[in-house]
């Protein structure tokens, strides 16, 4: 059996018995939490968006207006990055992944990095998009990271080579998880949440895949319905 996630952003933190990997917010973990975590075996994964701007996060004034977009549909506080300007954002996000990495995690996930499929408020086309997400993966990889690529299916053929691993959400109910067929063919792991219950069909259709599905609320915090 390979690699089974365990993600949560809110709540206390409840790591279930067949996690191997653990998944928080980078920002608010302390190293002393990782290092607990890595000693009772598993592996962590460092939680970041690399796409929107979280009005809570206390390194927000790094950023200037010009790259500050609309607000992401279904949270209010958060806004898109206009991540054509790489050389506005690239130096906050390499100060958050040497945090990370500081922080003793293994890998990372850079969360909304589907701008090019959303009102944003900016221009942003695919190419811009892949142009930003090989930036990041490559920045987290001189830092011994695992980038992990965040759902945008239309980019996996060309962000394969890129990532390590990927992390889907709702393949099952918008019908893309075969689209990462590229990251499993060449053993990458994929772990699929959903925020419906799929039943035996999502469970049936990731087993044949090799995708790690489970159920999740959408606050992420520690419930989990994982498929056996």
């Amino acid at each position: 059996m390979g690699d089974r996630l365990h993600l949560q952003l809110s709540g206390t933190l409840h790591v279930p018995t067949w996690a191997t990997l653990v998944e928080v917010d980078g920002a608010e973990a302390t190293a002393d939490e990782v290092a607990t975590l890595r000693q009772s075996g598993h592996r962590l994964v460092c939680y970041i968006s690399a796409g929107s701007a979280e009005d809570y996060r206390g390194d927000l004034d790094q950023l200037p207006p010009v790259v500050l977009g609309k607000r992401l549909e279904g949270w209010p506080d958060e806004r898109w990055l206009d991540i054509r300007r790489t050389d506005l954002l690239l130096p906050l996000m390499s100060q958050r992944i040497q945090d990370c990495a500081r922080k003793g995690f293994d890998a990372i996930e850079f969360d909304n990095m589907d701008a090019y499929a959303n009102d944003t408020g900016f221009p942003i086309t695919v190419a811009h998009q892949r142009r930003y997400a090989r930036a990041v993966a490559e920045i987290a990889r001189q830092h011994r990271l695992a980038p992990g690529l965040k759902n945008a299916p239309e980019l996996v053929p060309s962000l394969v080579d890129a990532f390590d691993w990927a992390l889907v959400e709702q393949c099952v109910e918008f019908s893309t998880c075969r689209r990462y067929r590229p990251f499993i063919s060449q053993g990458k792991p994929v772990f699929a949440i959903e925020y419906r219950n799929r039943g035996n069909r999502g469970c049936a259709l990731a087993a044949k895949l090799g995708i790690d599905l489970q159920v999740k609320h959408r606050n992420l915090n520690d419930w989990t319905s994982p498929c056996s």
